[in-house]
């Protein structure tokens, strides 16, 4: 680390150059004033504020969403349920094999990508998955999707949707004038709701 009372020029090359011990030490050190140079402060301090305000940023980070992992049983069968209710495309390299030919990438991991390329859903497959048994809660879902529709003329064509790819109904409030809503189960028994948006 350079000195304290590095020239002006020191200090925002390590800027520069993303080194930030420097601005760190000078800034940050909850009394840094009695080690500076006479006369310093200011011009060290004062033209290094807008990298301040960038440092409390990264340490107080917020992570961002990445996607949602299910375990799985049969990655393939779980990737093609929802590829298909969702309108999602497989990452590269993780299609299925043309003329049911060898899985290699269905067997352990699979990634759905939105069709602008952002990561959405994955499937990691597991030796055992006991189904949830919601809305008892002797085996809990554990979490589960929200899903919405516009109408319940759109509700119930997803329903139609999930019974067709092989899922299940897990409880119907679709009647509600409030928010009406499915609870549905995919293939491996994890629950997801789809509702109508207020």
């Amino acid at each position: 680390m350079k000195s304290l009372s590095a020239p002006l020029n020191d200090a925002q090359q390590e800027v520069n150059d993303g080194r930030v011990s420097l601005v760190r030490g000078l800034v940050l050190d909850p009394n840094p004033l009695p080690r500076l140079a006479h006369g310093m402060t200011t011009l060290l301090i004062s033209p290094l504020a807008p990298f301040v305000d960038s440092l409390r940023e990264m340490e107080h980070a917020v992570p961002q969403f990445g996607q949602v992992v299910f375990d799985s049983i049969n990655p393939r069968a779980s990737a093609e349920f929802w590829r298909q209710l969702l309108g999602l495309v497989y990452r590269g390299g993780h299609e299925p094999p043309e003329h049911g030919g060898d899985d290699p990438a269905g067997q352990d991991w699979l990634n759905l990508f939105t069709p602008d390329g952002r990561r959405n859903l994955a499937f990691q497959r597991v030796a055992e998955l006991p189904r949830s048994t919601w809305p008892n809660s002797d085996i809990p879902q554990q979490l589960h999707l929200d899903l919405t529709v516009r109408t319940i003329e759109e509700l119930e064509a997803v329903r139609e949707r999930v019974l067709e790819l092989g899922g299940e109904v897990r409880f119907d409030r679709s009647s509600s004038t409030d928010e009406p809503l499915y609870v549905f189960s995919d293939l491996d028994g994890h629950p997801f709701c789809v509702f109508v948006e207020p």
